[in-house]
């Protein structure tokens, strides 16, 4: 919510409009400073295919997404990682209006375009929720064609969809909302602009409604998913504690996919993995696995 205040104070005193987006990726005073002076200035809302959350010049972090079909959140992690590793958020193509008609068409888009961007050495790939069951399947076609995957993170990624997948009613239940199967996607964006006091809400009424058709999307081609399996190993983070949909390690599905498979335990619910206080917790974990 501060970076929210932050982007509304530098449009009202500066005359700056800076989406919330790229406030995520400056991290310090000084590089906002240099950003907002420079000519370059800002551009976009956030919602591209993919969005640099830090440069480096060693071999990137690719982080997936989850049904939001954000990749923000993973800013965070870079505190905890060496300055060299880039991060590189995929993010769905949902958000800027194209789309995919299977889960397998997903992985394949994903594996291209980690494949242009890190054309040679090792692949590094880490995915929240339904970001977690495409990484799981990136690796696998990636080693398909070739690459070697030296690092696959998943966070409390679900082999199942879940009841009322693909809904307007299931997905604001899922947010917490009792609402009847009815809704409409006009009413549940203001439903969340209304309700939610974080980023999502301050966007804009247009951005929230793809954000929406993102997760509606997400869920129904998770639907279509045809699971292979991965012989490499995988860090699997389970959030312990229950929440409205998400109860259970759910690690244990991916078990007899997975044989490399190393699952740790982190008292935290679904929604909370990449908050700061879990972070302190999962980011060493995964910079120690990253080498």
């Amino acid at each position: 919510m501060l970076l929210v205040r932050l982007a509304t104070a530098l449009r009202s005193e500066l005359g700056v409009t800076v989406p919330v987006a790229e406030l995520f990726t400056l991290s310090t005073p000084s590089l906002l400073a240099a950003r907002v002076s420079s000519e370059a200035g800002f551009a976009g809302d956030g919602l591209d295919p993919v969005l640099v959350l830090r440069a480096g010049s060693g071999q990137p972090l690719f982080c997936v997404h989850p049904a939001s079909g954000l990749s923000w959140q993973f800013v965070g992690l870079a505190k905890y990682l060496p300055e060299d590793v880039p991060l590189i958020g995929l993010q769905s193509p949902w958000l800027t209006g194209e789309g995919a008609e299977s889960f397998r068409e997903v992985v394949l888009t994903y594996a291209d375009r980690v494949v242009l961007m890190a054309p040679q050495g090792p692949i590094r790939l880490l995915g929240w929720s339904f970001g977690g069951a495409v990484a799981h399947q990136l690796a696998a076609e990636l080693v398909s064609r070739g690459r070697t995957v030296s690092f696959v993170g998943m966070l409390d990624a679900r082999m199942d969809a879940g009841a009322g997948a693909g809904s307007v009613a299931g997905l604001m239940a899922e947010l917490g909302h009792a609402v009847t199967d009815e809704l409409t996607i006009e009413e549940a964006v203001a439903m969340i602009r209304a309700s939610d006091g974080g980023v999502i809400g301050a966007l804009e009424e247009a951005q929230v409604a793809r954000i929406v058709e993102t997760y509606l999307a997400s869920d129904r081609v998770f639907l279509t998913a045809r699971w292979e399996a991965y012989g490499g190993e995988v860090l699997f983070v389970d959030a312990m504690v229950p929440e409205r949909g998400f109860a259970g390690p759910a690690s244990t599905g991916w078990r007899p996919l997975t044989p490399g498979l190393e699952a740790v335990p982190v008292e935290c619910a679904h929604s909370e993995l990449l908050d700061g206080e879990v972070l302190r917790v999962i980011g060493p974990l995964i910079a120690d696995r990253l080498g």
